[in-house]
């Protein structure tokens, strides 16, 4: 890692990923008398660049529903691969792959930050992208297997760390609206584009009664009361203020589910 970062970030990331029990997991491969034997399918993406580093990403997909029931993943470069490529199969283990296809560079950066307390470093732009090459590879051998998608729900890390804005009341509107975005940007957003869904501040009044509208499949899904909302307020009310009431504007909503 010389030279990759600077000092302080590089003792950082060596000690949160490579010290975990769960990144060793992941290392390696599957065997196809192991996919077999398990009556799954096994795929592999595979992808270089120019340095000659190269990457594989292997899933173990079920054959009945599409889940990934298993990632491995093997690297023959820099660490910052295995950094990448730990966070993707944290992110696509037990979903669809036609979720998995979806997954944006975005949200692996969300999930990397989540486990630093600096900034990426800019050779990571070039590792997630050759990371996310891998995976599409590797779903696009999974198309034949038909996937039925589940109602819309929006992950709640159960590890968050509660992290509220001092003086949250206190904030003038446009100040609290930008700081609501970008938690919503970084932390909420990603996960719903997952799912074809969208979701914008509507309005904000008093800091405490936050409007927001549903894009997509969002609008017709019936979560977007439920799960879906409960999961956008609690990570608000953790990151931001814990008095903040999420309201979904309702002629946003599909019409069968705001009446």
């Amino acid at each position: 890692m010389k030279n990759l970062f600077r000092q302080e970030p590089s003792l950082f990331f060596e000690e949160s990923f490579f010290k975990k029990k769960h990144f060793k997991n992941y290392l390696g491969s599957f065997s196809q008398l192991e996919a077999e034997k398990k009556q799954m399918l096994a795929v592999t993406g595979f992808e270089t660049n120019q340095k000659n580093e190269s990457i594989k990403l292997h899933l173990l997909v079920d054959c009945e529903d599409g889940v990934i029931a298993d990632v491995r993943f093997q690297v023959f470069g820099r660490s910052i691969f295995y950094f990448v490529l730990e966070a993707i199969a944290d992110l696509v283990i037990l979903k669809s792959y036609t979720k998995a296809s979806k997954i944006s560079s975005s949200l692996i950066e969300a999930r990397l930050k989540k486990e630093c307390k600096y900034p990426l470093p800019t050779c990571f732009n070039e590792a997630i992208n050759l990371c996310l090459f891998a995976l599409e590879e590797a779903t696009l051998q999974c198309q034949e297997i038909k996937v039925e998608e589940a109602e819309l729900v929006t992950p709640i890390d159960e590890e968050l760390s509660t992290h509220e804005v001092d003086n949250w009341l206190k904030l003038e509107l446009p100040t609290q609206l930008s700081i609501l975005e970008k938690v919503i940007a970084e932390e909420i957003r990603p996960y719903i584009e997952l799912d074809d869904g969208g979701v914008e501040i509507v309005s904000l009044k008093e800091g405490l009664f936050l409007t927001i509208g549903y894009k997509g499949a969002c609008t017709t899904c019936h979560s977007s009361t439920g799960s879906t909302l409960n999961a956008i307020q609690e990570t608000l009310r953790r990151r931001v203020f814990p008095g903040l009431s999420v309201i979904p504007d309702s002629s946003w909503l599909n019409a069968n589910l705001s009446s």
